[in-house]
């Protein structure tokens, strides 16, 4: 649940690249290995954490001249929405100019299938004239189907100029066998990775000042199976011991208990308290010192350390105990992710379970603060503090809605635990305009009747009054009951606050449609041009609904003339605030009023152009779109042209996934065969079209089954 601008602090730090530890071992072999054959599309180095995988790319990376960016993923990434953005971010760091059709591809409603978006991205990477790197590193946390199906197209049809990277614990989701067998994939295992017993000489001799004997490099590298991080673990042990090489010959055990026991030497010998604060600051995926200093201070850990968050941050680096900063600022820092989850071992058995849901509930306090509000969220669940985050997004979806970030606001809508979602009816709204943006009409009416059953008119908030009114008014102004929806309205009016942002300038546009209907059309454009005057600039969503609203009602009135000067007016709104589903919108509506002025060339070139963007409209205006298109065609005798927009429609709506969309599919078919004179082929398709998709003379969409069905009844000769 970030802002725009509260992400980009952690945008920043997911696309640092770990710097090269001070006492790294050159690996000239891996190093070659990995720059052998740059044709190949894919790099796959994986193997269990701690093997050095991120410091073995990162050295790789320095050297390899060619322009690379990199990628560290978490799980609240497993998303594809969330993915692509950051995907495409990394490129737009070496190529700010490039991928900008993916990227307005995903600032959608819905997402696009994968197969589109993967061959959009490969398109514009093709249009690179540069060979470069991107590293997706941690790539085990990606778990989610599409995700995985996006990548899996990505490499199938690689882009010449780009090599991935995928660096993680496990192989990901992906023909990893096929791509062997085809020559596409160069990778790293762990046998690969293993330090032997010459590269631990070298190690020991780069991170101590002892002289370390053979026999002891041997049993070293016995016992941690030459595992680098167990390596650093041994080294960090010795340290200040009078006989280090006794001490390493006299580890026993398993991998396992040789590095919990190491851990604890580790902890042990760290100055009054640090080893405490360490373990507290574990449970942070990232942390900077102010961070630190509102975690630790209620614990006294600061005073008793004797030291702030920035020094102790400074002395984690000094000692080089496994801190790995993310940005070149030396703002943000994590821990290397295996000591991490070994320090929370620790610390889950060494503090009881209420402290620690406390030390979460400051951090997500902290992030609120910040403005970054998503790992807010994320720290007050895993805190157990459930109640907790459904304030959260109670508190700030009023700010989302009036940023046009309804998908931002569904998305922490939807990590609340379903029982503290089901009681309280504030969050139940932000449900409720997630059902909204997609026209979900039957669940939007049911979260209203759930909400209407838990309000109380006499205690609640009035602006969720207004909200509700205001939904309440949507159902009724989409049945055709003007004087319904207008009674809604006017009490949303009363409720809702004058503030210029997406849901009073939906209240507006509605409000004014709901005069329209009722035959009050000069009041609904006097009212616009009103609140217009009042707005005077071209800034942003409230404009937009204010003008798309004017441009309904005269379009609903017959004056097309007018709603195409209105429908430019929203063109330029759009491009000064840079808003391309609203540009999306002009577009169509422009399109709409030259087909209603039989202008047909004009409206070909127009609907041609938003069915290229179709999966940036609003899924009924899109499908309305593809439909114009294809009567646009058969007006034209262009029978061909028509028969694939029809195609591409059904194919459309079968990807939507929503029966109604279907419908108005077949009803266009109808319409069509009507226009060539097959009333035979026209009544068949009729019999499929569903008549209920959507009220007839409510937003006159140009392809409405009703209607349809009705024309099929009269010569269309």
């Amino acid at each position: 649940m970030e802002t725009e601008s509260s992400n980009i602090p952690l945008l920043r730090t997911k696309l640092y690249r770990p710097p090269i530890p001070v006492n790294h071992v050159p690996r000239l072999e891996l190093l070659e290995r990995l720059g052998k054959h740059p044709d190949r599309p894919l790099v796959l180095v994986s193997a269990p954490a701690g093997y050095g995988k991120s410091t073995v790319v990162s050295y790789w990376l320095e050297g390899c001249g060619k322009q690379n960016a990199w990628l560290s993923l978490d799980k609240n990434d497993d998303d594809l929405h969330q993915f692509l953005a950051y995907l495409l971010a990394a490129i737009q760091t070496m190529f700010p100019h490039a991928v900008k059709e993916t990227m307005a591809l995903i600032n959608v409603r819905n997402l696009p299938p994968e197969t589109l978006l993967s061959t959009t991205l490969v398109n514009e990477i093709e249009q690179i004239d540069q060979e470069f790197i991107v590293v997706l590193d941690d790539i085990h946390h990606i778990t989610n189907k599409a995700v995985n199906a996006f990548i899996g197209l990505l490499i199938h049809h690689p882009p010449p100029s780009m090599q991935l990277v995928l660096v993680g614990r496990r192989d990901p989701v992906l023909p990893i066998s096929s791509l062997r067998a085809r020559g596409m994939l160069t990778e790293l295992r762990m046998r690969d990775l293993r330090f032997s017993e010459d590269e631990i000489v070298r190690y020991l001799q780069a991170a101590t000042e002892y002289k370390i004997e053979k026999e002891i490099t041997k049993a070293l590298a016995k016992k941690t199976e030459g595992w680098v991080t167990g390596l650093h673990l041994a080294v960090l042990a010795i340290q200040g011991q009078e006989n280090p090489g006794q001490k390493l010959l006299d580890l026993k055990g398993t991998t396992r208990y040789v590095v919990d026991y190491l851990v604890s030497e580790v902890l042990d010998q760290q100055p009054a308290g640090l080893g405490r604060f360490l373990m507290a600051i574990s449970i942070l995926d990232r942390f900077c010192a102010p961070l630190c200093d509102a975690l630790c201070k209620g614990d006294h850990l600061l005073a008793e350390v004797g030291m702030d968050g920035r020094e102790v941050i400074g002395w984690l680096q000094k000692n080089n105990l496994f801190v790995i900063p993310l940005d070149t600022e030396n703002q943000w820092f994590r821990y290397h992710h295996l000591f991490q989850q070994l320090l929370q071992r620790q610390f889950h058995g060494d503090r009881i379970s209420e402290k620690i849901a406390e030390l979460h509930g400051r951090a997500g306090d902290w992030f609120e603060s910040q403005g970054l509000l998503e790992e807010a969220l994320v720290y007050a669940i895993r805190g157990g503090h459930d109640e907790k985050a459904a304030d959260l997004v109670e508190k700030y979806r009023g700010n989302l809605l009036n940023d046009d970030k309804w998908y931002v606001l569904e998305k922490g809508f939807r990590m609340i635990p379903k029982a503290v979602r089901e009681t309280r009816p504030a969050l139940l709204l932000a449900d409720a305009w997630s059902a909204y943006e997609r026209f979900q009409f039957e669940r939007l009416a049911l979260i209203v009747e759930k909400v209407t059953s838990l309000v109380n008119p006499e205690s609640t908030d009035p602006s969720l009054l207004g909200e509700l009114s205001l939904l309440q008014g949507e159902l009724h102004y989409w049945s055709g009951e003007g004087s319904l929806s207008l009674k809604c309205f006017e009490g949303a009016r009363i409720h809702l606050p004058e503030q210029q942002g997406l849901v009073r300038g939906l209240l507006e546009l509605q409000y004014h449609l709901a005069l329209c209907m009722e035959g009050n059309t000069e009041k609904a454009i006097n009212g616009l041009d009103a609140r217009i005057s009042e707005t005077g600039n071209l800034e942003g969503i409230y404009l937009s609904r204010l003008v798309a609203g004017l441009y309904f009602v005269y379009y609903l009135s017959g004056d097309l003339l007018r709603g195409r000067v209105e429908a430019k007016r929203l063109h330029r709104v759009a491009a000064h605030s840079n808003i391309i589903y609203t540009d999306t919108w002009s577009a169509y509506m422009r399109a709409c009023t030259h087909f209603q002025a039989n202008e047909l060339a004009p409206a070909l070139e127009s609907f041609t152009w938003v069915v290229q963007q179709r999966y940036i409209m609003h899924a009924r205006a899109a499908v309305d779109s593809i439909a114009g298109l294809a009567l646009t065609q058969q007006l034209l005798k262009q029978h061909d042209a028509a028969s694939l927009s029809l195609t591409l429609l059904e194919t459309f709506a079968m990807d939507l996934g929503d029966a109604q969309y279907m419908g108005i599919a077949h009803s266009c078919r109808a319409r069509v065969a009507l226009l060539r004179k097959d009333v035979t082929a026209a009544l068949e398709w009729a019999r499929i079209a569903d008549e209920n998709t959507a009220p007839a003379g409510l937003f006159m969409w140009l392809e409405v089954p009703a209607i349809t069905t009705a024309g099929g009844a009269t010569d269309p000769s």
